[in-house]
């Protein structure tokens, strides 16, 4: 009888230990203790210089997260994918993406995220949009967050800092593709509404290296100001060639003139430039700038900041709202003068983000920006 009894123990012993042992591999293999998140980003084509703060942002931000057990012991895992920047890529991208089912994921760019935003809706994952500001992106897609300034809020505060500076004529070069047209297009609004002209309305392409006959067109209807939009080496040369021509009217820009990657082809070309862009500073995250400088010898700019401020949102919304999707997107809108690094941010019901920052700054010679007093 009792060697059957120590038999029976055995046997309960192993069950309960196999048991937990079985339970604890099943609860790794599942990830229940593992927030999933993916991001489709353009890690090859033009504008993938700028891909490694990107990266780099996000995993100097996954290191402290997890350090300081923000997620009380869960772990982020990052799922990366290559868009190129395109629609197609970025199509191919997404759908890698949802097939591992994750929590939430980012996406860089208006071309990718405007190509996206249906499939987004349908899969209903929460999803940043990260440094797109096409106007009402996120309008009727409970499931999209933008992480950026929007086209018409910057176009509102730069037509009326142009206007008050008595510059009522303006030329525009912008990218051509839907970031640009809309910016254009919310821009002229805003500055027509206030009693200002657009004169000329001049595209090129991302990859371009010479804009000099949009140029000649723009100098030619002598305007006050020229406002230049977009990105990539059509952005570049817009500013070395229009420096070439000695022009002396104000120069509007945005905020990528402060890409690191952008302003080391620009330099003091830009000297003097407008853009409105929201603050932010790094000076309070000694841990995370460190580490950020320590990964790619470079100090961290806008997007960097926006990135993180991407991070530190979702980090707060799991926080609040579990790892669950639809938790996550619910603990998004909730968030209301949350501190970051971009300052307070708020989600309204349509995802769009407000920032109680945004200011109008000039480039100095020195490659810094400063506000203007208005």
């Amino acid at each position: 009888m009792k060697k059957i009894i120590i038999g029976l123990c055995v046997v309960v012993l192993i069950a309960v230990f196999g048991g937990r042992a079985w339970w604890l591999y099943q609860h790794k293999e599942t990830g229940d203790d593992i927030v999933k998140i993916g991001a489709v980003l353009p890690m090859s084509g033009i504008v993938s210089d700028s891909n490694k703060k990107i990266v780099a942002t996000l995993n100097v931000a996954k290191d402290i997260i997890e350090a300081e057990n923000l997620l009380e012991n869960q772990c982020i895992s990052y799922q990366l994918e290559d868009g190129k920047y395109t629609v197609k890529d970025s199509l191919s991208a997404f759908n890698k993406l949802i097939t591992d089912k994750p929590n939430a994921i980012i996406v860089l760019g208006d071309v990718p995220v405007y190509g996206l935003k249906t499939r987004i809706k349908e899969n209903k994952i929460p999803t940043i949009a990260l440094i797109t500001g096409t106007a009402d992106i996120t309008k009727n897609n409970p499931y999209l967050f933008r992480a950026f300034h929007a086209n018409n809020v910057l176009a509102e505060k730069n037509s009326k800092f142009l206007l008050d500076k008595g510059a009522d004529t303006v030329a525009i070069l912008r990218i051509k593709n839907n970031y640009g047209d809309d910016m254009a297009n919310t821009f002229i609004e805003k500055f027509e509404q206030g009693g200002g002209k657009v004169l000329i309305n001049e595209s090129y392409a991302m990859d371009s290296l010479d804009v000099r006959p949009q140029i000649a067109k723009i100098l030619n209807t002598n305007p006050k100001a020229v406002f230049i939009t977009g990105s990539g080496t059509g952005y570049i040369a817009a500013f070395n060639q229009l420096k070439e021509n000695a022009y002396e009217g104000i120069v509007l820009t945005e905020s990528a003139i402060m890409d690191t990657e952008v302003y080391s082809h620009i330099t003091n070309n830009a000297e003097g430039c407008y853009f409105a862009t929201a603050e932010y500073g790094f000076e309070q995250l000694p841990t995370f700038k460190g580490r950020y400088q320590k990964a790619i010898q470079e100090e961290p700019d806008i997007f960097t900041a926006f990135t993180l401020m991407t991070m530190q949102v979702l980090t707060e919304a799991i926080r609040r709202g579990g790892t669950e999707p639809e938790g996550i997107r619910r603990a998004l809108l909730s968030l209301k003068d949350f501190d970051t690094v971009m300052g307070k941010v708020t989600f309204n019901a349509d995802g769009e983000l407000y920032l109680d920052s945004l200011s109008i700054k000039q480039m100095q010679a020195d490659g810094t920006a400063k506000i203007v007093k208005e």
